[in-house]
């Protein structure tokens, strides 16, 4: 069974939560993805992305980020000066960008 059949076999059905009742909307699908899928969504995750610690000037200083980062779409993505290229997305991320427009009712290009 394809990664995203076997993901969306294991949702339970979502309950959305809005995080921000009085400044915006931010729901929580916190059943999306059962225990078990989470676990072997965020497994394959780590070993299939490409993670960077991307460099970046703070107050005339070179720093290493301090967070990961990855990008996957079909369009590049300039932020703090750091430009990222459009890049084909790894097969769970695919699978997980399927589930995530099902529940926004959205198409998304990239990650």
């Amino acid at each position: 069974m394809p990664c995203s059949a076997r993901m969306r076999a294991d949702r339970a059905a979502p309950a959305p939560a809005n995080l921000l009742p009085c400044d915006g909307a931010l729901y929580l699908y916190a059943e999306t993805l059962s225990a078990d899928a989470a676990d072997r969504s965020f497994a394959a995750l780590r070993d299939e992305i490409d993670w960077r610690q991307e460099v970046v000037r703070v107050m005339g200083r070179t720093l290493p980020a301090p967070r990961l980062t990855a990008w996957y779409g079909d369009v590049a993505y300039v932020y703090s000066s750091i430009r990222h290229l459009p890049a084909a997305m790894p097969p769970t991320v695919r699978a997980l960008q399927a589930v995530v427009e099902e529940l926004a009712g959205a198409a998304f290009n990239s990650v």
